[in-house]
């Protein structure tokens, strides 16, 4: 004996009613478990020790939206440049330091030779990339999120360095070199 029928008969109509309601709401996630771009993309990590925080950023806590930035502990947004490469194929094994429209932050390159810190300088002359990136020098990490944004490090540039490398309690890099 097939028990569906009697299965249905002992559904209410509230019951159906709710699954209909469970159903609507499935159906307006979509394939959100496969398409979650702000959980992929937008994956943040603002306070971390390792960079270096904006109090004042705007990052996006939306798991399916997906809305770049370049604060400090976000991923690098990434594009496809005049040249038709991407700006992922031009970052360095290790950090690199995106230079928008301006000469590369010398202080900061300077800084990282004192550390040891290996540091690919990439300069990009392109209008409109600052409306994108918001900043004309980006430190980006090996793991492609921004450690540190700005016009320049100036007199920051070895604490910039150190709080990026994980040398909690820097005082001086000089001292002791």
């Amino acid at each position: 004996m097939d028990p569906a029928p009697a299965r249905s008969r002992v559904l209410s109509r509230g019951t159906r009613g709710r699954q209909a309601a469970l159903a609507a709401r499935i159906a307006a996630l979509g394939n959100a478990e496969n398409e979650s771009y702000g959980i992929e993309l937008g994956y943040s990590y603002p306070q971390s020790p390792i960079v270096c925080a904006e109090t004042d950023a705007e990052i996006s806590d939306d798991p399916v939206r997906y809305v770049p930035t370049t604060a400090p502990g976000a991923r690098l947004p990434s594009i496809l440049l005049a040249d038709g490469s991407a700006l992922f194929d031009r970052l360095g094994p290790w950090f690199t330091l995106i230079a928008l429209g301006a000469a590369p932050d010398a202080e900061l390159a300077q800084a990282a030779r004192r550390f040891g810190m290996p540091l690919t300088v990439v300069r990009i002359d392109q209008p409109g990339l600052q409306d994108i990136y918001r900043s004309p020098q980006l430190l980006v990490r090996p793991d492609q999120h921004v450690a540190w944004r700005g016009r320049n490090s100036g007199a920051e540039a070895n604490s910039i360095i150190a709080r990026c490398l994980g040398l909690q309690g820097y005082e001086d890099a000089t001292s002791g070199r």
